[in-house]
């Protein structure tokens, strides 16, 4: 499954019994990673419910241990015996969370254990892309003899988008002259321009915004 942070990812605990193994209870632990999953809630599925079986777990930070039994000997078919809610932290920055099954075990109608396994999944994240935003700008030469013009790199935190992304330009000295903006374009993450400076008498400092 799939989802934002913050969201609901629904996952569905699927068993497939072979050989004439007739299960009537099943018992797994599933393991999630701590801090990236808000909360896990849990209800039985079409095959277990089927059987009159019903769902219990016993939810920890970072893991659930389950059963599934009725008071019957009703052998569960195969198909979905559980469902599980996985409630993805606001705040996870992960790409993926995998959820791990272990200490699998069936019974039969005897009481009798049935040899089991179980394989786990895992969630896919959507993560954001980041806010597009100037994270560096630099000029070469840093100085100029004047008259004389200085190139100019404004650069991005990431590609931007569709349409490109403008960047307003100023400076702070009546001398130096840049364009009103430059635009970064779509899949790029950076855009030139040029400072120029007209012939001044002394040494001055311009500072480009």
């Amino acid at each position: 499954g799939s989802g934002a942070p913050g969201s609901v990812v629904t996952l569905s605990l699927n068993m497939t019994a072979g050989g004439g193994a007739q299960p009537t209870g099943l018992q797994w632990t599933m393991g999630y990673p701590a801090g990236d999953v808000a909360g896990v809630t849990g209800a039985v599925g079409a095959a277990a419910s089927a059987a009159g079986k019903s769902l219990s777990c016993n939810y920890g930070t970072e893991s659930a241990t389950c059963l599934i039994i009725g008071f019957n000997t009703t052998a569960i078919e195969n198909g979905t015996v559980a469902t599980f809610a996985f409630t993805i932290a606001s705040g996870t920055s992960a790409a993926s969370l995998p959820v791990t099954m272990s200490a699998v075990s069936a019974t039969n109608a005897a009481a009798q254990s049935i040899p089991a396994s179980g394989t786990g999944g895992v969630i896919t994240v959507n993560q954001p892309p980041p806010a597009v935003s100037v994270s560096g700008l630099t000029c070469t030469p840093g100085s100029v003899n004047t008259p004389g013009t200085s190139n100019c790199t404004v650069t991005l935190n990431t590609a931007a988008g569709a349409g490109g992304f403008v960047v307003t330009l100023s400076d702070n000295h009546a001398n130096v002259t840049v364009p009103a903006s430059v635009t970064v374009p779509s899949g790029s993450t950076s855009a030139q321009f040029n400072a120029t400076a007209t012939e001044v008498a002394t040494d001055q400092s311009a500072v480009i915004t």
